[in-house]
């Protein structure tokens, strides 16, 4: 069977239409949509993880601290053994008296061991005060001051 002119033409004006076809439209509100859920999804996970690692980072420093002054109270318990003068129950009050404040396990643990077995008979003797103590009567003289002014 022969092709005429005509069917030629139509045949030939018909793959010219397909090539020429403009493309189809692409959904942009779809895809954007997708890519700006996405990109809040990231962006919620960010903080997320960042919150996360600000609080895995302060539980370190809190434990690192309890664990630094676990290792000083185990210090002071160390050489207050040394200290030949006192009896089993002076050395656990004393323990209890140093622990129970930073300030004097800090003094505690930087005295030699002469000045420590000198302090401890202070301690036990009531004539150490304790920081709350200072603190607290720096306050009422400070409030006596007013008052009487």
């Amino acid at each position: 069977m022969q092709r005429t002119g005509s069917h030629k033409l139509k045949h030939s004006v018909w793959i010219l239409l397909l090539l020429h076809q403009p493309k189809q439209r692409v959904r942009k509100r779809g895809r954007e949509t997708k890519e700006t859920a996405i990109d809040e999804m990231i962006k919620v996970f960010s903080k997320f993880i960042d919150a996360t690692q600000a609080r895995m980072d302060k539980l370190c420093r809190r434990l690192g601290r309890e664990v630094y002054k676990a290792e000083t109270r185990k210090k002071v318990i160390e050489q207050l053994h040394k200290i030949s003068s006192l009896s089993m129950e002076k050395r656990l009050r004393a323990a209890s008296l140093i622990i129970k404040d930073n300030s004097k396990v800090d003094l505690f643990n930087s005295l030699e061991d002469i000045e420590k077995e000198a302090w401890m008979e202070m301690l036990l003797n009531g004539e150490v005060l304790s920081s709350w103590f200072i603190r607290c009567n720096h306050v009422s003289l400070f409030y006596d001051v007013l008052m009487i002014g």
